[in-house]
This record gives structure tokens, C-alpha cells and sequence, in this order.
């Protein structure tokens, strides 16, 4: 009963993540989790969303039907909008602060729901209407200073609202001042981890966080976490001093290759006509010069050519691409580059270094997995909280292992696959594991290209039913066998007449062929008694 129920509620939750968005908010999060110092993933925060259902009209034929109901959603949250306490090392640690955007059409939406206060959403729209709360945030200033960027007013073209949600702690005497229910918050003294939306000076959300935990709904990491840090550091950081030697080295090999495409003029302007002014050089140029004071021994117009530094500006390049590879941890074979020397041109050289590489690669992914838990734990929970159905609902424990689960299936497929060819090699252990182990072997093996196994693999009965045919005719030919052995022996039959002394030919056909067939009958018993056991 556990195990069927937690089917059911893994079913769920992977119904409820796909609708909810979260592969697209992984994709986002990924993305963010190799560009910036650390990457942010928020979920399931449930939202009030239109859905669209088709009912039963009038006269059975098919409507659309849309309503109103709640979501859960996943998101990718931007970290720039996001702002931790000053000494806060994980999510959980102290208070957090996430920077929003909305709407009017958005606040106009929260009026309805739970825990939103209509009255401060009202004052909202009615002090934007008249003009304010258009920079109330002093962010995008800054920002744009720093950035070197001009900022204007009229820089929101979309009319949106800047709103921060709060979560953290708060003393309940505050909640009791905006309007929490005293059965919530019965110790005005106390602390208490809450959710809060600040407008300006208007504070249209204040509820008590709903987790039993007092988690927050976002879930953080980095490329490479630093401990005791909030931020970690991202790929740009890793090679950031690399990437500058590379980018000097490619601005000074672009101006070499310019400075040394073709050569340079000295011109001596004193022996050039009057009025006479160079600006350009073309094939078959006719230079017009006259003699002064005896020089006609020197050339007016000679020619140099500047020297070409390509091949060691390439080569600063190249090392300190490779040192980038080093630093961040991926080198450039993990891409599919071929033109990688040493341990790397031999098969079993490039696997040992695809192996010592993919360390990086399956730490990080390690700690994907890491945030994954308390994703799916929060999931969990509401649904243990607020799904009226029971039988999804049991006392389970939540483990993520996709990035292991991920190589023992690889290498448990390897594994399979040399088994079942070791196994068909040899009749000892074909004979040993028997008809249905192979089938068994075979099943997995199939199993894992994303083919119907029964139509490859005979299902058990089938392959029973086939073994004992095959069992019966085995039978029938050893009899039949035998009977040829006692006949070609000068026995005689049961029921029937003693083999003729004359007929030599047919006699001496049957001992020639006779330790063949003892041979094969012996196999037989064997493999009978096998399939019997």
C-alpha cells in the first residue's frame, strides 16, 4: 500500500511540474547558473490562472468551458532582482528580498485573493494614476550609473510598478498592527516568519509563511559555491584573467596582421614635383621626382616590410585557451574538438579523460540535485496539506539522485549489454541461466532503447509455453532416437519383429550416424533437465 500510494503521488507531482512550468524554468536556470555567480529557481508559488476545459452543452455537444482555479507555477528569478541579507550564506539565512514588476492589470488581479489587502492595493493604483510611484526605487538609477547607461523617466514604456516581497522574520506586534489575525500571531513578542509586498508606503500583503519548516520558495546555487558566501563564482569569474590575456593577445594579432598584410612607403617628399601629392598606391604607379642638390643615387620611393608576430601572438592565444579549459573545468574534448594530442588520440586514453573531466561537470550537476530536494519536498508538502485526495498521500522520504541515478544507468546498460553477448558466446552459461534468465537479460537490455519489450521478447507465459514444446518434440525425437539405435543393434522392438540380418546397407547407415546422434540425444537430456529444474 506505501508503494502503490507513492507511485501516485510521484505521478502527481510529475503532472503538477510539467503543467506548472518547470522545465522551462530549469532551462532559464541553467542558463543563468554558467553566465552568473549564482543561479535561482522559485517554486511552486501558487497563482489564480484561467484555465480552459471542455463540458457538455446544451444538447451533448462539446463547449469550452473557462474558469478561474489555482496553479502552481515555477519560475526562473532574475538575480539581479534578488537581494540576501548582508550576512546570509544560504537561502534560510536571515531575510530575503525579491524585487517584482507588475502591472496594473496585475494588482488589479490580487484584489480577489487571499491575503492581499484590497484597501492598500486600491490606494496602489489610485497614487500611480495620479503620477507616483513611478521611480520609487532608487535601483535602476544606480545601476544605470554604474553601467554608464542614461536613465529617464520615461524608461518604462510599460508602465510598470516596482513592489519588493519581503520574507523573513518580523516581531507579531507588527503583524498585529497590519491587520493579522490574533489567531495567528498570539505573542506580540514573538517572531515570526512571514511573506510581505511593499508598494511604496503601502503594504498590501502580510501572512504568516505557510511552511511548516519556515523555508523560503526559492532555491539557490553556483557553479563553484564558495564557502561562507552567498555568491559563488560563475564561468566568466573562473576565466576571467585568462579571457583577458586571450583578448589582448587576438587585439594585438588582428593589428599585427594589418600592420604586416603588405608593405610600407618611404617617400622623400623634397624630390616630388611641385604640387605634386601622394596619397595612394597601385600597380603600375608612375612616381614623378626630380634631382636635388646631386642625390640622384638614392631612391625617392623605397619599400620595407613589416614583420609578422601571427605565430606567437597565436601561441600566447592557444595556452592561455587552454589554461581558460583548466581553470573552468571544461576542456575543449567535452565539446567534440578533435584536434586534442597525448592521452587523447587513443580510445581508452580519451574515455580516462572524459571520466577525470566530467568531475566538474557531475559536481555541479550534484548540486542541482542538492536544490532539487527541498524543491520537491515544498511540492510535496502542499500536496500532503491541501489535496483532498487520500490515496496519494502516505509518510515517504524524498530523494534526489538524477545525476547518479543518470550514471549507474548508463553503466548498468554497458554492463547488461556485455553480459548478454558474453551469455549467447558461450552454451555454459546460456545453459545455466536458462531460456527464461536470457529472456530476463534480453528484456532489460530492450527496455532501455524505448521498445515494447513483448514485441522483441516473448512474454513469461508465451516463453513457458514455447520451452515445453520445444521440451516435447526433444522427447519425441530422443524416442524416436532410440528406437533407430535398438533397430540398427539387431534388438527387437517392443510390439514388433527383430531387425533382418540382410539388410546390411540400412544397418550400416545407422552406426555410422550413431555417435553423432548418442551425442546430441546427451545434449538434449541435459538441456531438458535443466529446463525441468
Amino acid at each position: 500500500m506505501a508503494k502503490q500510494r507513492a507511485e501516485r503521488m510521484t505521478e502527481k507531482m510529475k503532472d503538477q511540474l510539467i503543467e506548472g512550468g518547470f522545465e522551462a524554468a530549469m532551462d532559464q536556470f541553467i542558463d543563468d547558473l554558467v553566465t552568473f555567480p549564482a543561479a535561482f529557481l522559485k517554486g511552486p508559488v501558487v497563482r489564480k490562472r484561467p484555465m480552459l476545459r471542455w463540458a457538455a452543452g446544451a444538447q451533448g455537444q462539446p463547449v469550452v468551458d473557462v474558469k478561474e482555479s489555482f496553479k502552481l507555477e515555477w519560475e526562473r528569478v532574475d538575480p539581479f532582482n534578488i537581494y540576501p541579507a548582508p550576512d546570509a550564506t544560504t537561502i534560510d539565512d536571515g531575510y530575503l528580498i525579491e524585487r517584482h514588476r507588475l502591472s496594473r492589470a496585475d494588482l488589479v488581479a490580487l484584489r480577489d485573493v487571499e491575503g492581499y489587502s484590497t484597501p492598500a492595493i486600491n490606494a496602489v493604483l489610485e497614487e500611480y494614476g495620479r503620477g507616483g510611484l513611478i521611480e520609487w526605487l532608487t535601483v535602476d538609477t544606480d545601476r544605470s550609473a554604474i553601467e554608464d547607461k542614461s536613465m529617464r523617466v520615461t524608461d518604462n514604456p510599460s508602465e510598470r510598478i516596482d513592489a519588493l516581497q519581503y520574507w523573513g522574520s518580523v516581531q507579531g506586534q507588527k503583524l498585529q498592527e497590519w491587520g493579522v489575525d490574533e489567531i495567528e500571531v498570539d505573542d506580540p513578542l514573538a517572531e515570526y516568519h512571514i511573506e510581505a509586498w511593499l508598494i511604496g508606503r503601502w503594504v498590501i500583503k502580510a501572512t504568516v509563511n505557510p511552511d511548516p519548516l519556515h523555508r523560503k520558495p526559492y532555491y539557490k546555487t553556483s557553479w563553484e559555491n564558495v564557502p561562507g558566501c552567498f555568491w559563488g563564482k560563475s564561468i566568466p569569474d573562473l576565466c576571467r584573467d585568462t579571457q583577458a590575456v586571450c583578448n589582448a593577445a587576438a587585439r594585438a594579432l588582428v593589428d599585427n596582421m594589418g600592420i604586416s598584410s603588405g608593405p610600407q612607403v618611404v617617400l622623400d617628399t623634397t624630390r616630388l614635383p611641385v604640387g605634386e601629392t601622394v596619397t595612394e598606391m597601385y600597380p603600375w604607379k608612375i612616381w614623378q621626382t626630380h634631382d636635388m642638390n646631386g642625390l640622384a643615387g638614392n631612391p625617392p620611393v623605397s619599400f620595407f616590410q613589416p614583420g609578422s608576430n601571427a605565430a606567437e601572438l597565436m601561441g600566447i592565444f592557444e595556452k592561455f585557451s587552454q589554461l581558460a579549459d583548466e581553470y573552468t573545468g571544461i576542456p575543449r574534448y567535452m565539446t567534440g574538438n578533435a584536434n586534442v594530442g597525448g592521452a587523447a588520440s587513443t580510445a581508452s586514453g580519451m574515455s580516462m579523460l572524459l571520466t577525470n573531466a566530467g568531475k566538474t561537470i557531475k559536481n555541479v550537476v550534484g548540486s542541482i540535485d542538492r536544490i532539487m530536494k527541498p524543491a520537491i519536498e515544498r511540492l510535496y508538502m502542499y500536496n500532503m496539506l491541501y489535496l483532498d485526495d487520500p490515496e496519494l498521500k502516505g509518510d515517504v522520504n524524498i530523494v534526489a539522485d538524477g545525476a547518479e541515478a543518470m550514471v549507474r544507468q548508463q553503466m548498468q546498460q554497458q554492463r547488461i549489454n556485455e553480459f548478454v553477448n558474453i551469455a549467447a558466446a558461450n552454451p555454459v552459461i546460456y545453459q545455466t541461466i536458462g531460456a527464461e534468465g536470457f529472456a530476463y537479460l534480453l528484456r532489460e537490455a530492450v527496455k532501455q532503447l524505448g521498445i515494447d519489450t513483448d514485441r522483441v521478447v516473448p512474454p513469461v507465459p508465451v516463453l513457458k509455453a514455447m520451452i515445453a514444446q520445444q521440451a516435447l518434440a526433444m522427447q519425441q525425437a530422443q524416442a524416436q532416437q532410440a528406437a533407430m539405435q535398438q533397430q540398427a543393434q539387431g534388438q527387437p522392438q517392443a510390439g514388433g519383429s527383430q531387425a533382418q540380418p540382410g539388410n546390411n546397407t540400412d544397418q550400416r547407415r545407422l552406426m555410422d550416424g550413431a555417435p553423432q546422434q548418442r551425442t546430441q540425444a546427451a545434449t538434449g537430456q541435459a538441456q531438458a533437465a535443466l529446463m525441468r529444474g
